[in-house]
């Protein structure tokens, strides 16, 4: 989160109202004043079971995100959510986890649903692909089939992963920002 305090205080509150079983959240913020400073001191004291991890330079981004993922909880998965996400309906991670495992998925994505047919970033209308329902309102696709955000394996948009897929890759990549690690990781994912 970046000089947006409100919209993680947003965020962070629809994920305690609608999301169960998260084992520990993680928030990396940089700030560029000290008005944005005092917006997150209000969010950390609403949110106290939070680890908030302060980028003090532009160079400790990846540092902090290896942190976040891998040193300080103790899960098997990881989650990534941005601060402009509102979380409207309610999400067990177990029961997300399970399906995971069950169908031996690449990724567990939060974020898509049959009304996502279009891409704002590159404001670009798309077909679904072709969606098979593996569990109630679950569904299943190829990435190699599908188009817009439905063929990105890699998302930092509320979507479930192991790990152990994903440790090296991150150690590996040179990134010291979201963009540029999400672009790289989109890039390395196919």
């Amino acid at each position: 989160s970046f000089d947006r305090p409100m919209q993680l205080y947003a965020f962070l509150e629809s994920v305690e109202k609608n999301v169960k079983s998260i084992d520990s959240i993680h928030v990396i913020y940089r700030v560029s004043s000290k008005e944005y400073e005092k917006g997150y001191q209000i969010t950390k004291g609403r949110f106290s079971s939070v680890k908030f991890l302060k980028q003090e330079t532009e160079n400790d981004f990846k540092q902090l995100l290896l942190q976040a993922t891998f040193l300080d909880s103790t899960t098997d998965y990881f989650l990534f959510g941005v601060d402009d996400i509102i979380v409207t309906d309610p999400v067990d991670i177990s029961e997300s986890i399970e399906l995971l495992e069950k169908e031996k998925a690449y990724g567990f994505f939060l974020r898509l649903g049959k009304n996502i047919t279009s891409c704002y970033t590159i404001d670009q209308k798309f077909d679904l692909p072709d969606l098979k329902e593996v569990h109630n309102g679950v569904l299943r696709w190829q990435f190699n089939k599908a188009k817009g955000d439905w063929s990105l394996a890699a998302s930092t948009d509320m979507t479930i992963y192991r790990k152990k897929d994903f440790k090296d890759l991150f150690c590996n990549l040179d990134y010291n920002n979201p963009n540029v690690f999400e672009g790289l990781w989109i890039a390395c994912s196919g």
